[in-house]
């Protein structure tokens, strides 16, 4: 059955299944397939935004659904629902036993929401493929990364797009053009100097009422945006940062002490750190306060936490590439030209991959 995953099996299975589809929810059942607990996407990476592993959410969603309720649900949960299909199980009284579950499409919506890719960098770690080529126009797959990029907006939902400029910017636009080709209205912040990461957000139309999702044209990935932005709504953030964990093994045993004493030795450990993979989400009332002029999108975030503005992460748990040298666009010439080395979800068909690098353990049928 579509969406299901057993108690007792791997926990990583749920983070596979909502990482390579676009389903909002799914379900976990006993050895009997009795219902344990219906798991929806919004809630799950609610969790892993606060540190808590897979195994762990499994635990709390089985033995303290109420705790759950109170940390995660919001009243938007019931908007969320609309943009992405919906599995609905169909059971067998009583234990509320499992025995079909379907698929449920919504209509097709647009999103509440801008993009800007950034394309305005030199590139000039990859040598001579970016003399006369933006970074961000590389052919990945069989078109430029920022095309992958756009199309990833225009699926969700997001068609009011801008592109920053700057090295060989008619590179950019003489591929894009007004974006009507793409299904997208597209419209190009063009910089006189380098402006840095942050610096075209002053060059922004004084127009922009909704979130702004922002990603550099550097990166491959399969995140899905639109999660993103109504988690973004969701939480109230007035700026989203997507990070993932970043694992560093120690050489050494680390001592932990309190006032001198030693407490625990954890020999070579190893600690994990969550990284900034340049892809935000930003509330229009942060663009007053974007100054003109170069500046960095770190620096930028820096100076707005101590003016009370709320700072959010957003786990992300799809692919991600950074293509800054060499290795790393081959690397993701390999992920788009494999498929990510994984079967193709057919919504149509009902069925679901089960991902080769975790074996998630989603039962499919």
């Amino acid at each position: 059955m579509l969406g299901v995953v057993r108690a007792d099996q791997k926990a990583s299975s749920v983070t596979a299944f909502f990482a390579e589809t676009t389903f909002e929810n799914m379900f976990v059942v006993d050895e009997e397939q009795c219902l344990q607990a219906e798991i929806h996407h919004h809630e799950w990476r609610r969790l892993l935004a606060l540190g808590i592993d897979d195994q762990t959410c499994i635990e709390l969603l089985l033995s303290s659904y109420d705790e759950i309720e109170r940390k995660c649900r919001t009243p938007a949960r019931v908007a969320l629902k609309s943009r992405f299909p919906h599995i609905e199980a169909k059971y067998d009284e009583p234990g509320h036993r499992i025995v079909h579950t379907e698929i449920r499409m919504p209509s097709p919506t647009r999103l509440d929401a801008h993009g800007l890719i950034m394309a305005g960098g030199f590139g000039r770690r990859l040598g001579d493929l970016t003399k006369t080529t933006p970074k961000p126009m590389l052919d990945v797959g069989g078109k430029p990364i920022a095309e992958h990029l756009l199309d990833n907006l225009v699926d969700n939902g997001i068609s009011d797009i801008f592109v920053s400029l700057f090295f060989e910017g008619d590179v950019v636009t003489n591929h894009f053009g007004d974006g009507s080709s793409f299904g997208a209205r597209v419209r190009y912040l063009k910089e006189t100097t380098p402006f840095g990461t942050a610096g075209c957000l002053s060059l922004l139309p004084r127009e922009i009422k909704h979130p702004l999702l922002v990603v550099n044209g550097d990166v491959i990935t399969t995140a899905q945006f639109g999660r993103l932005v109504e988690f973004h709504n969701a939480a109230g953030y007035d700026i989203t940062v997507s990070v993932r964990p970043f694992p560093i093994q120690m050489q050494f045993g680390v001592i932990d002490q309190v006032d001198g004493l030693i407490s625990r030795i954890r020999e070579k450990p190893k600690i994990i750190h969550q990284i900034n993979v340049a892809i935000y989400v930003l509330s229009p009332s942060v663009l007053e306060h974007v100054p003109a002029g170069k500046v960095d999108m770190p620096s930028l975030i820096e100076t707005l936490i101590p003016l009370g503005f709320r700072v959010g992460a957003f786990p992300l748990i799809e692919d991600w590439i950074d293509v800054g040298t060499l290795p790393d666009l081959e690397r993701a010439r390999i992920k788009v030209e494999a498929g990510h080395h994984r079967h193709e979800l057919s919504i149509e068909s009902a069925k679901v991959m089960v991902l080769k690098e975790t074996k998630a353990a989603v039962l499919c049928g």
